[in-house]
């Protein structure tokens, strides 16, 4: 669907987008979260640690904080298209561009929420020391804190 947004947009950044794209999923997501995680060699919920097994070495689990800063070379993964997406609304003003925009937004959110959050770090080992999970520990820490106050109140 994003190299669809983009090809819309201008068809050479369509083909730029696709061949980062590429590099982003089998070079820098692997190497930055996927050798040192624990479901290095196993199925995760996106599958790529079973990837990551076939295309690199291990690296050391205890280090899994280290490259995970460059995680933010993925943010064009998911930014790019949402950019160019908004766009073509405001550009062509049409149903269409509103629809695939509309889509695109919807495959982002349920990607994000359901993907990483539900079916990711609730179910993951590394969960309470992951980057990508605080937002998941700090939602945790937040019900537990109400619980615990509720609980104190009665």
């Amino acid at each position: 669907m994003a190299v669809y947004i983009i090809f819309g947009f201008y068809n050479i950044l369509a083909y730029f987008y696709a061949s980062y794209l590429a590099i982003a999923i089998t070079i820098i997501l692997p190497l930055a979260r996927c050798t040192r995680c624990y479901y290095y060699g196993k199925v995760c919920h996106i599958s790529w640690g079973k990837v990551a097994s076939f295309l690199y070495p291990k690296g050391k689990e205890e280090l899994f904080k280290e490259n995970f800063k460059y995680s933010v070379f993925l943010y064009p993964v998911w930014m790019i298209p949402l950019l160019v997406g908004l766009l073509q609304l405001v550009r062509l003003r049409d149903l269409q561009a509103l629809l695939i925009f509309a889509i695109y937004l919807m495959i982002l959110f349920i990607s994000r929420r359901f993907l990483q959050w539900h079916a990711g770090c609730k179910q993951c080992h590394q969960r309470l020391f992951c980057p990508g999970a605080s937002s998941f520990r700090r939602k945790r820490e937040y019900l537990a804190s109400d619980a615990a106050a509720e609980g104190s109140a009665n």
